[in-house]
């Protein structure tokens, strides 16, 4: 019985740390404007399609940190993409990112069962306004948790109404005020 109580005692623990690396990823970054809309557009969602035309793995960011990597497999439209993304808008996923240059650096967890989470770093280089390539990925919490070889793969943008994806914020973004011609 003290073995039980101790096993019981230990995962409850182990959940809770993981519960709140989940947290602090997802939900707990410092939001504030990174000026990413001036580089990129985040009016919809990017997205990768293989040789035969399927795509995955639709992710969307936003101007204050906000990053979201749907955990969709391949689908054959973006109408699928866009039922997936109303289907699980409000299950615990998501996290942030950090830009530097044209490189966006993100990190998020996605959730797979009640108290399961694999939490992901990747790297995307900016190469236009609506095209990114990942060079680098990699599953943190997975037992085999190795860089990904090389990537390069493409995401291409996607337009989606706004009013219904579901942005990482659910705060009001600052944004540098800027100057009306007529306060020059």
């Amino acid at each position: 019985m003290r073995k039980h109580l101790i096993f019981i005692f230990v995962t409850i623990c182990l959940v809770s740390c993981v519960n709140r690396e989940v947290r602090r990823i997802s939900k707990n970054f410092p939001r504030v404007y990174t000026g990413i809309d001036t580089l990129i557009r985040i009016d919809g969602y990017y997205y990768r399609e293989d040789s035969m035309g399927l795509l995955n793995e639709p992710i969307i960011i936003s101007n204050d940190g906000g990053f979201i990597r749907f955990p969709v497999g391949w689908v054959e439209n973006h109408l699928e993409v866009q039922e997936y993304i109303e289907r699980v808008r409000r299950l615990e996923t998501g996290g942030s990112y950090i830009l530097s240059g044209d490189t966006i650096t993100a990190r998020w967890a996605n959730k797979l069962d009640l108290a399961t989470y694999y939490i992901y770093s990747a790297k995307f280089v900016i190469l236009n306004d609506s095209t990114l390539r990942r060079i680098w990925a990699v599953c943190e919490t997975c037992d085999d948790n190795k860089p990904d070889d090389t990537r390069n793969d493409i995401f291409n943008f996607f337009q989606y109404p706004r009013s219904t994806i579901l942005v990482p914020s659910s705060y009001p973004v600052s944004q540098p005020k800027q100057k009306n011609d007529e306060d020059l």
